[in-house]
């Protein structure tokens, strides 16, 4: 079995030649993903596409919607208005249909839907259909499908809360270090990162008593357990009511030895997250309302992602807590992350490749920790990945900047003369630059998240590179021809990936994250004159051409999928070999990133607000 995870390459789908950019986002969308080729071609001609601003509204309660409306990038929230009171519903991801109730009915909208974020929006008026009967009896049949499991999911589990207070239940293995340091810490990192007022409930042996206030906003109540899981859940079934009424978040710690109670809880959970300890099976999160964070020390996790994390210091964490203290820096931003992961507001870097211009990630990575942008996972595409795995490992801004200046000075030293190898740089010479930053490491062991991606050249897939050792993989996803061969891994020969998934937004999303930014390290073209010098002319002339390609490709890609995007504007007679240039490619990415920042800041913003609990009294 390969462990890695296989992604669907823009040219292996239905279609046997190119298809038109707007046919294949309609092909791609869940609601037509079944009408054949030439429907979604017909409907294709008759669609409209059109851009919005985050806070404008896009359809407004009491109006009458006679269009099929697609959201194609950015995030939406829909909105329903009581009085003076405005409440957010829902929220649509990039592929949702929206005001399709109204389009089937002819009846007014019931809820306005804006936009949280940059948007776009295809659009299919209903008269545009008039000649196409057949094409739009079946999307309304679809459309009618589409809402009733949207009616169906509202009455379900996570209709039952309407006052939307998340609970989430903490199971920990009986090898788990820290009991009640990681339940307090994220407890708190709740309330002050999403402002919510919580509730910690720890589950006792002795009798249980109100909540207390422990530090505002976090209330903390005890429930026996001395009666069995059966009398626990009862217990806490009674006393939900009044909870949800007063707290946005209720956290119920179940410390080793009471599992059997936190099994009985877990149908009222809407995370649960396991805890485990050193050496502890590997598991992954099963669903999408499940986390798992282990004890640092023995990693067993098959892969990382913002569901899946490792915490560094957990004994530690532990001793600090019994004697009031803070604990340390590395198990409070696992704690953090995973607040954010509860309150769905964590953050994804993609970070493109680019050669030399990837150095520009660095000036990017500055401005969004001087701002107090969190990093919750990164992905990477070929020299991108050197940034991300850096970071990923700990490393800060400063120490990264060294790498780069490192790597201009050792440059030189890897190239291969044999020309007939039609490669540039040595592969010994790179992997041994390489292991100085990462040794022996493996990609699901980072402090961060992280996934690198390549293209396996074979089956015509983009492979995410979550496992295997960390010097590999990056020699994977670096092996661009006429810079590293291929690389076999896994049985597979793969190569750099940005030939379809230059800056990889998608891994981004596979990991889990909410809200991603993204970097396309591939600027536009700039006319310049070839390099003159051989074998370096050859090569200035392949990186140019991916320039021209990489730039367009991974341009539209991004601006479909991220919620933020910066293009660096890099100084025009670089090229990719321009590694002593970092400095001023360190700068393109911090001019960038600072005259992007307000833009991220409120998108950022938008999505906690839509994603915040509504109805607890606190509130």
């Amino acid at each position: 079995m390969k462990h890695h995870e296989v992604l669907a390459f823009h040219g292996s789908s239905k279609y046997p030649a190119p298809v038109p950019p707007l046919e294949r986002f309609l092909g791609s969308m869940p609601l037509l993903a079944s009408l054949p080729p030439e429907q979604l071609a017909a409907l294709a001609a008759r669609t409209s596409e059109r851009r919005y601003r985050a806070g404008d509204v896009i359809l407004r309660a009491g109006e009458r919607n006679r269009s099929l409306h697609l959201l194609a990038s950015g995030r939406l929230a829909v909105e329903v208005t009581h009085g003076l009171e405005t409440r957010v519903v829902a929220h649509l991801h990039p592929g949702a249909p929206f005001g399709e109730l109204s389009f089937i009915t002819g009846r007014p909208c019931s809820a306005d839907v804006r936009a949280v974020a940059d948007a776009a929006v295809v659009t299919i008026a209903d008269d545009a259909l008039a000649d196409l009967p057949d094409i739009r009896q079946r999307i309304l049949e679809l459309l009618a499908i589409t809402v009733a499991e949207r009616l169906h999911a509202s009455v379900s589990h996570r209709g039952e809360r309407p006052d939307g207070c998340v609970v989430v239940v903490l199971h920990q293995a009986s090898t788990w270090g820290a009991p009640r340091a990681f339940a307090s810490e994220l407890a708190r990192s709740l309330a002050r990162q999403a402002e919510w007022p919580v509730l910690r409930v720890d589950l006792h042996r002795s009798d249980g008593h109100e909540p207390a206030a422990e530090s505002e906003p976090v209330s903390v109540a005890a429930v026996p357990t001395l009666g069995g899981p059966d009398a626990v859940h009862a217990l806490v079934s009674a006393e939900m009511p009044s909870w949800r009424r007063r707290f946005a978040c209720i956290l119920i710690n179940t410390p080793p030895g009471l599992a059997a109670c936190g099994e009985r809880l877990r149908t009222l959970a809407d995370w649960n997250g396991h805890l485990l300890g050193p050496n502890d099976r590997g598991i992954s999160a099963a669903s999408a309302s499940e986390f798992v964070v282990q004890d640092g020390s023995g990693p067993t996790l098959p892969r990382l992602s913002g569901r899946e994390q490792l915490i560094p210091d957990v004994v530690a964490a532990e001793r600090a807590h019994q004697s009031g203290q803070p604990p340390g820096a590395g198990f409070t931003r696992t704690v953090d992350s995973i607040a954010r992961c509860i309150a769905r507001m964590q953050v994804g870097l993609a970070l493109g490749g680019g050669g030399a211009w990837a150095w520009s990630h660095i000036g990017v990575l500055r401005v969004l920790q001087r701002a107090g942008v969190p990093i919750d996972v990164v992905a990477g595409c070929s020299m991108g990945s050197i940034v991300g795995a850096l970071l990923a490992t700990g490393r800060d801004t400063d120490a990264i900047e060294r790498a780069a200046r490192e790597w201009h000075r050792r440059f030189p030293t890897v190239i291969e003369y044999r020309f007939w190898r039609m490669h540039l740089a040595r592969v010994s010479g790179v992997a041994r630059m390489l292991r100085q930053h990462f040794g022996d490491r493996l990609v699901n062991q980072t402090d961060i998240p992280f996934w690198p991606n390549a293209l396996d050249v074979e089956a015509a897939e983009e492979v995410a590179l979550w496992n295997g050792d960390i010097v590999s993989a990056l020699l994977a996803t670096m092996a661009l021809p006429a810079w590293l061969p291929p690389k076999a891994r896994d049985s597979r020969l793969l190569i750099d990936a940005a030939f379809i998934d230059p800056v990889p937004v998608r891994l981004t999303r596979q990991m889990h994250c909410d809200f991603t930014i993204a970097v396309n390290a591939i600027g536009p073209f700039k006319a310049r004159a070839l390099k003159t010098r051989f074998p370096f002319r050859a090569y200035d002339f392949v990186s140019r051409c991916l320039r021209i390609v990489g730039h367009q490709l991974g341009q539209k890609q991004i601006e479909a999928a991220a919620d933020a995007v910066l293009v660096p504007d890099l100084p025009p007679d670089t090229s990719m070999l321009s590694f002593g240039r970092y400095a001023e490619i360190i700068a393109a990415g911090e001019r960038e990133a600072e005259a992007r920042l307000p833009a991220i800041l409120a998108g950022y913003g938008a999505l906690r607000r839509v994603n915040a609990p509504t109805g607890a009294e606190a509130l």
